[in-house]
């Protein structure tokens, strides 16, 4: 598992290299920051950020995003997985967990427009918070 981890932030990394012209110091870093959000996107809400291409100057804007990959933190979500699963009881979830950031861009749920988004990796910023539910609890004894 840690060799596939591996292989997947090089991987990226180069590819971050060779088409956006990143250093590999720089391309690494965003490999391991994508990596890091995608952990956290899919155990909790996550705000994070990152710049989207506009039309207009200064042809960028920051983006303060909230996303989630984890039904169990955003009810549109889990109402979308549902909606999908009664369609095809074979659908999976696996799109938003296998290759998702490692392909140079990450797919998220968009908790507040309640819609799924892109974010190219190039284009990662950082992460700001994690809210991850834990709800774990003991059963007391006999009472």
């Amino acid at each position: 598992m840690a060799r596939e981890k591996s292989s997947k932030l090089m991987t990226l990394a180069h590819q971050l290299k060779n088409e956006e012209g990143l250093s590999m110091s720089y391309a690494m870093k965003l490999a391991h920051l994508t990596d890091d959000l995608l952990y956290w996107l899919r155990r909790g809400k996550v705000y994070f950020t990152y710049f989207k291409a506009t039309k207009e100057p200064p042809y960028y804007e920051t983006r303060l995003a909230l996303g989630t990959l984890c039904e169990k933190d955003d009810a549109g979500f889990k109402k979308y997985l549902d909606h999908k699963r009664s369609l095809d009881p074979s659908y999976n979830n696996d799109l938003f967990n296998f290759e998702n950031g490692y392909n140079g861009r990450i797919i998220y749920w968009d908790i507040k427009k309640q819609g799924f988004r892109t974010c190219k990796v190039a284009n990662l910023m950082g992460i700001s918070s994690v809210i991850v539910k834990i709800d774990k609890y003991i059963k007391s004894q006999g009472k």
